[in-house]
């Protein structure tokens, strides 16, 4: 019988971590990431994605409401007496390998917990945030916020573009990223499932959960839901995020967004050959140019790619060894269509 792997020492302090291009710090008071040091640049200015809960309604569709939730609160760092983290220890490290390094820290408030996992990789720019969140609140809602020393523009991802918001603590739309534009470079929130931001007095907020009932249209001066049955409430129970946050090329935005949220295809037959290595079929030498779909339809191969950019853009595109010469205007989205031998741009599409 082999012996059992000791556990991964647990440093007494504040939990620091360093690499070539950063210096990271982990608060064991506070459980929050309170340091983000990136190529000599300090990206935060408190502890980042904490968890804040505040008082909201019933109304799911949050009617004439411009900003969720008042009284902000904060979750404590658990005591891990009671729930899913009891018998715990509130922040630990997890993981310490060649690849990443991952701490998570345990939050309560109210009748419900979260949990922060930070993956911090070796000598990589980014860190991956995941927040599982174990919501129990009628009528509260649940962010994360996250302090940031930039002062650029407040900059969120749509559809085929970005939009540039005010900083007045107003619920925004926001898709894949949301981003603090300072020129070429931008601290940045990858997210794969968020889709309400804020930003006021220098911090991001995301909004993830809002307990709210099924169905509580406001009418009049009637009361949104009968108080004495009991109402189902939409967002209850177990809910996971994920986030990665970092500071990066701004024309790369929509590239690196478009890389976190995709996940791994997985394919229904076994790999065959002998393992060599097959020759790349599509590239594209512009990371501001992201590619949107890639499909064969009727013989022929349809490409859309989008310049999520306010500058024009050049591109080089690879396709089964062949170059092809592209150009981009600014938030520009072409789809191309490949016979095997020529790359021919659609106008119009059906």
């Amino acid at each position: 019988v082999e012996d059992k792997a000791p556990e991964i020492e647990q440093p007494t302090g504040d939990i620091l971590f360093k690499d070539n291009c950063k210096t990271v710090r982990i608060s064991r008071k506070t459980g929050l990431m309170e340091s983000y040091v990136l190529n000599g640049k300090e990206l935060l200015t408190g502890g980042a994605f904490e968890p804040l809960m505040y008082d909201d309604n019933a109304d799911p569709w949050g009617w004439d409401m411009e900003r969720i939730g008042e009284n902000e609160a904060t979750m404590s760092l658990s005591n891990c007496q009671n729930g899913p983290f009891r018998g715990m220890e509130n922040v630990k490290i997890v993981e310490d390998g060649d690849v990443l390094t991952e701490v998570e820290s345990f939050f309560e408030g109210a009748s419900s917990f979260v949990r922060v996992s930070y993956k911090i990789y070796k000598n990589l720019p980014y860190t991956d945030v995941t927040v599982d969140a174990y919501w129990n609140e009628k009528e509260k809602a649940l962010k994360v916020k996250v302090p940031s020393s930039s002062n650029g523009a407040f900059v969120g991802q749509i559809s085929f573009g970005a939009e540039e918001h005010e900083k007045d603590g107003k619920e925004k739309p926001v898709q894949r990223f949301a981003a603090m534009v300072e020129g070429e470079k931008s601290f940045v929130v990858y997210n794969d499932g968020a889709f309400g931001f804020s930003h006021e007095k220098g911090a991001t907020y995301t909004t993830l959960l809002r307990g709210v009932a099924y169905c509580a249209h406001p009418i009049g001066t009637m009361p949104l839901i009968k108080r004495n049955i009991y109402i189902p409430y939409i967002e209850q129970g177990k809910r996971t995020f994920r986030f990665r946050m970092s500071y990066d090329d701004t024309k790369t935005l929509e590239n690196n967004a478009q890389a976190f949220n995709n996940a791994q295809l997985g394919l229904n037959f076994f790999p065959h050959g002998d393992g060599e290595k097959a020759e790349s079929v599509l590239s594209v030498d512009n990371k501001a140019i992201s590619l949107a779909a890639f499909y064969q339809e009727k013989g022929k191969y349809v490409l859309r790619l989008i310049n999520n950019n306010d500058s024009a853009q050049t591109a080089k595109i690879v396709l089964q060894g062949k170059v092809f010469d592209t150009a981009f205007g600014k938030y520009e989205v072409k789809t191309f269509v490949y016979d095997g031998e020529s790359l021919v741009e659609k106008e119009i599409w059906y």
